[in-house]
């Protein structure tokens, strides 16, 4: 009696987790992550300048009005360097909320592979940032959770 052929085995349709309602949930998650990217990206576009005062400090060793009074020039290099990573971060979120409703929610098991680079991306910046004496630390540890979470959720069974 020949096997059947592992080609003619079917997959099941939907997310292969322990419980649905979960995994349901799980691609919602990257879906809201990646709307909180994009509109990240788009404050650091408008704004275009270092809003935390310790982070700024830390680079430019003074506060916004006197580097833009002593050193215009790198007030400028600083602010395109904001708008450069707004659209960085606005073509993140755009790339992770596809990733969420297309892929994840089908089930595909790779979209789990690639969205795992967001809870590591996150805590890199969440490293980088607290050793800088940054204040935008915890908002990088919320993302590394939801993050994290949401592919514990997506997990196949």
């Amino acid at each position: 009696m020949a096997s059947p052929s592992p080609l003619s085995h079917k997959q099941e349709s939907g997310p292969a987790t322990s419980n649905p309602r979960l995994a349901s949930r799980a691609w919602l998650l990257f879906a809201l992550l990646g709307v909180g990217f994009v509109f990240t990206g788009l404050a650091l576009i408008f704004v275009g300048v270092p809003l935390e005062s310790n982070t700024l400090h830390s680079i430019a060793g003074s506060s916004w009005p006197q580097l833009q009074h002593t050193s215009p020039g790198a007030a400028r290099f600083l602010t395109r360097s904001y708008q450069v990573w707004g659209l960085y971060t606005i073509t993140l979120g755009f790339l992770v909320f596809c990733l969420a409703v297309i892929p994840l929610r089908r089930g595909e098991n790779w979209s789990r592979l690639a969205l795992a680079s967001i809870p590591l991306l996150s805590l890199v910046l969440l490293f980088i940032d607290h050793a800088d004496g940054g204040l935008v630390w915890p908002l990088f540890g919320l993302i590394t959770l939801l993050s994290a979470l949401a592919l514990l959720l997506a997990r196949p069974s």
